[in-house]
């Protein structure tokens, strides 16, 4: 792997050339989680300065890529330095998701490892424990896990797709409070959590942190 400072943009949050500006954002928040003003874990590695220095890089990274006319220019630079295929980069129009699973008739579920169909919102009739736990005034990272084991959907596979690192999902799944980021970024992955998942983002990060209240 290149060193840091050699990385481009892309290479530095860890997404492909095409990723749309939903993908970044998300990888975004994931890098800040790493390397911002909370995150106690980065100060044993590095220090004061590297991590402002880290946050600087990120933050002209996601600049960059956020705005579509300086992200057409940087991706012409990459692709006149032979570093991105002309095919590869964001045209524009969002991929279609990989589904992590469809309704099916006979159980509620039918796991997928890919397609070019659209995910099928949750339906609660079909899902009669996602029901039951929704319409609790309060969710708990108990309540989070089951109905992540009934979709047969994997941490690690959340993961992947919200680019939040599985300990720290496991620890919302475990309620260890004092594991958690600060409440503006747990929200913030809960909402991920829940699209995953095909749940309610608002309602979900809602009942969940109303037991965190300070």
């Amino acid at each position: 792997m290149k060193p840091f400072d050699q990385q481009n943009h892309y290479e530095v949050f860890d997404v492909p050339p095409d990723a749309t500006p939903f993908e970044i954002r998300q990888a975004y928040k994931a890098s800040l989680e790493i390397y911002g003003d909370d995150a106690m874990a980065t100060y044993s590695f590095f220090s004061e300065s590297e991590r402002k220095k880290i946050l600087c890089r990120l933050e002209g990274a996601f600049v960059t890529l956020m705005n579509q006319k300086s992200r057409a220019e940087y991706d012409q630079t990459l692709i006149g330095g032979g570093d991105l295929e002309e095919g590869a980069r964001y045209k524009g129009v969002p991929r279609k998701p990989i589904p992590l699973f469809e309704l099916k008739s006979s159980r509620g579920i039918k796991h997928v490892t890919s397609g070019p169909s659209r995910p099928q919102p949750l339906e609660p009739s079909v899902m009669p424990l996602v029901h039951e736990l929704l319409a609790h005034q309060e969710i708990t990272g108990n309540d989070l896990k089951k109905i992540r084991t009934e979709l047969g959907v994997s941490l690690d596979r959340i993961a992947h797709e919200t680019k939040v690192r599985t300990a720290l999902l496991r620890s919302i799944e475990e309620d260890r409070f004092d594991d958690l980021p600060s409440r503006f970024h747990l929200r913030s992955f809960l909402k991920s959590y829940a699209q995953c998942l095909h749940l309610d983002p608002q309602a979900v990060a809602k009942k969940y942190m109303h037991r965190t209240q300070p």
